[in-house]
């Protein structure tokens, strides 16, 4: 998998860093204290190996609502290395729009529908879902809605939900699902080895067509999921389905059908990956 295949676009402010001692400060636009105060911040446990980890996977970026130069300052101070960063001067509309995390796609030459956001705000799940970005969610402390199901409590929790995403945009990409809508939304189905067969049909049957997908609001899509699998089911099981789902429309609306090489919407044509599929549920 080549990591200039993927990008992982991080938020800064308690996501990357905990900066919580900064806020009355960066308030004021008091920057030098600002500075000088960076001693008082800290990072997430681990964070460092997992940038570390992480940069072998996917090419990676930042954006952020702050300075820029306030931005670079803490990354450096952190010993944190990401070559990309964009910052409130580099756009005109900040989060929840999207402008920023596109033009990072953009410095990374990467596809927007290649890429993920992890933050830690309700803006930072709504920018991505606006670029078409894979949302992922972090929490450090207290919990509070962002909008997203389920979200992230440690480097570890994040490591593996980006391999998955990554994984199951790679099979769609690879595999090249159908253009039928039907047959696509089967085969997102069918990629998510991990849910058993019975997971797999209570899915179906409470959505059977990809319109009944379509007309729910992202939150109502993961919140249905959640509900119709049980409160036990793993909430990665919600947001890898969330993502397949979303990645197969994104697709199918977004490319030509030549150019994407999809199969031709007949039972005759259907992609051998799905006469399998129940060898993988």
């Amino acid at each position: 998998m080549s990591a200039q295949l993927w990008g992982v676009v991080f938020d800064v402010d308690e996501t990357l860093v905990l900066t919580s001692a900064l806020e009355s400060l960066r308030r004021g636009r008091r920057w030098k204290e600002v500075y000088a105060a960076f001693p008082k911040t800290t990072l997430p446990i681990g964070t460092l190996e997992f940038i570390q980890a992480i940069s072998k996977k996917a090419q990676l970026a930042v954006v952020t609502k702050a300075p820029k130069a306030y931005a670079v300052k803490l990354l450096v101070h952190h010993g944190i290395d990401i070559p990309v960063v964009i910052g409130f001067h580099d756009v005109k509309r900040v989060k929840p729009d999207p402008e920023a995390l596109l033009l990072a796609a953009q410095k990374l030459g990467l596809e927007p529908s290649k890429c993920i956001y992890v933050g830690d705000d309700a803006s930072d799940v709504q920018a991505a879902r606006a670029a078409q970005f894979r949302p992922i969610g972090v929490c450090w402390g207290k919990r509070v809605n962002i909008g997203l199901s389920s979200v992230c409590s440690s480097w570890d929790e994040v490591y593996d939900e980006i391999l998955r995403l990554i994984q199951g945009m790679s099979s769609l990409a690879t595999q090249r699902p159908t253009g039928d809508l039907q047959i696509a939304y089967s085969y997102c189905l069918s990629q998510l080895s991990h849910l058993s067969e019975r997971s797999a049909l209570k899915l179906k049957k409470r959505f059977p067509t990809p319109e009944s997908w379509l007309q729910l609001t992202p939150s109502e899509r993961q919140e249905a999921t959640k509900a119709t699998l049980g409160s036990d089911s793993p909430s990665f099981i919600t947001t890898n389905f969330d993502a397949l789902i979303d990645r197969a429309f994104v697709d199918l609306k977004n490319h030509e059908r030549e150019e994407f090489g999809y199969y031709q919407s007949t039972t005759a044509n259907t992609p051998s990956c799905l006469n399998k599929s129940k060898t993988h549920l």
